[in-house]
């Protein structure tokens, strides 16, 4: 008859270490793990703004050309934008008002 020490135990073919169930739950982890990145970034990315906005985000405009007391109007947006380069006194005068 067998005794505890020496009956035959359900893990018998199995040695310590990684077992088949294992892999298993690892290897649906990571299915799951790429199926909720590749549902999240398009998600995330239809936020980002569009390329249309990002052209009419900025404008440049050249201001070495604008001589003193000159103004000049570019548009930004569809809106009027005034640039002005002030002389010396208009400055002073600016500085003088008490805010």
């Amino acid at each position: 008859m067998a005794s505890v020490e020496t009956a035959p135990s359900i893990n018998a073919g199995i040695e310590d270490g990684v077992r088949r169930r294992d892999f298993i739950n690892v290897a649906a982890v990571s299915f799951a793990g790429v199926g909720v990145a590749a549902i999240a970034l398009p998600l995330i990315n239809q936020m980002n703004p569009s390329a249309d906005v990002l052209a009419l985000a900025s404008i440049e405009v050249d201001l070495s050309a604008i001589q003193t007391g000159q103004a000049i109007k570019t548009s930004w947006r569809k809106q009027p934008i005034f640039i002005r380069n002030l002389t010396p006194a208009e400055i002073a005068a600016a500085n003088k008002v008490n805010v």
